[in-house]
């Protein structure tokens, strides 16, 4: 079977089994008697609903049916890993609410805040440190703590809630705005810098032609 026929497979199988889910949500866990069950594609029910974009009473709906939060397939990913690449940020606050184990590490040797660093992901970084996620923690290739990481990829706002842990959401969010103005304020200033010059270039060309006339 080729990789795109195996994929298609994969993908029916799951919109079939969510199907099935989404149908009768309170029988979960009568129609999947074995919850932490791994398809093919690497991912449990619960994972697949994540991925999937499935509204959080669903999501509730497979947790409470007695789904492990901390399962972690082949590639040693977690249902809080997947929820941090989907920056489903409701869904990363339930799973933390439910003992999501927040420092586990997948076979790249990342973490879930590691994730939501790489993705930019302000609140979701902000709801992992709160629920003690090691921010000391060396990750990735270049074993590097959140704060190296953030400053790697040039994360501005990550970096910044990195230095304020005490903030509150809002705060981030206000915070975030008055970076983004200053961003916009220095793309402005840059943007009338290249216009002066080019109307100088202009004017050096028109003195030239002039004088060769």
């Amino acid at each position: 079977m080729t990789s795109r026929k195996r994929h298609t497979k994969q993908k029916n199988q799951s919109r079939s089994i969510l199907s099935k889910a989404r149908q009768s949500p309170e029988q979960i866990k009568d129609l999947f008697p074995n919850i932490d069950c791994i398809y093919p594609g690497g991912r449990t029910l619960l994972t697949l609903a994540i991925e999937n974009g499935e509204d959080i009473c669903l999501v509730e709906a497979i947790i409470k049916s007695g789904a492990d939060v901390n399962v972690q397939n082949s590639k040693g990913q977690t249902a809080l890993m997947f929820a941090a690449r989907a920056q489903r940020n409701d869904v990363l606050q339930k799973l933390l609410e439910n003992e999501a184990q927040v420092d586990l590490l997948n076979d790249k040797n990342l973490t879930a805040l590691s994730i939501c660093i790489a993705e930019n992901n302000i609140d979701g970084v902000k709801h992992l440190v709160q629920s003690g996620a090691d921010v000391n923690l060396k990750t990735g290739k270049l074993q590097e703590t959140a704060l190296a990481q953030a400053k790697r990829l040039g994360k501005i706002h990550v970096i910044d809630l990195l230095g304020r842990s005490d903030l509150s959401l809002t705060d981030i969010s206000l915070q975030s705005s008055s970076v983004d103005k200053v961003e916009q304020k220095s793309a402005r200033s840059k943007e009338i810098t290249e216009n002066k010059n080019e109307e100088l270039r202009l004017c050096l060309t028109k003195f030239f032609l002039f004088e060769t006339l």
